[in-house]
């Protein structure tokens, strides 16, 4: 049998060692956690960016309807109202004036999404450690 000796000095030494080994394994394995976490926030943040721009193209297609249907009903429809009641056509109903679509659409304001990337960040250079990054590439 292969049986090292080991005499009291060494025991104390031989402890810190396995101490040790046993530290940087929680190390590694806390490592690859947060890497995971990271690679999984990132993903997060891929998919509500791209949900985000579905909203704001859908937001700006809606605005274009609106205006067209705004259009049409003030060009032609309202036209077409005003000369019926013109040639005596009763109404028993009175067009009550739509609201404006008024509400405004947030821009955004955090600096991860209106900055441009720095001159290092654009070329790929270093970034300082613990800097904010200049912007989120998603």
């Amino acid at each position: 049998r292969n049986r090292a000796m080991s005499v009291p000095g060494d025991a104390g030494n031989t402890l810190r060692a396995i101490a040790f080994g046993w530290q940087q394994d929680r190390m590694a394995k806390n490592a690859e956690e947060i890497r995971a976490l990271g690679a999984q926030m990132h993903d997060r943040l891929v998919t509500f960016a791209e949900h985000l721009a579905k909203v704001g193209s859908a937001l700006g297609s809606a605005t274009k309807h609106y205006n067209s249907a705004v259009g049409s009903l003030e060009g032609s429809v309202l036209v077409a109202a005003r000369r019926m009641k013109e040639k005596g056509v009763p109404s028993t109903k009175s067009l009550d004036t739509p609201g404006p679509a008024d509400e405004p659409i947030r821009t955004y304001s955090a600096p991860e999404l209106t900055s441009p990337p720095s001159p290092d960040e654009a070329t790929g250079g270093p970034r300082q450690v613990g800097a904010p990054p200049d912007r989120l590439d998603l």
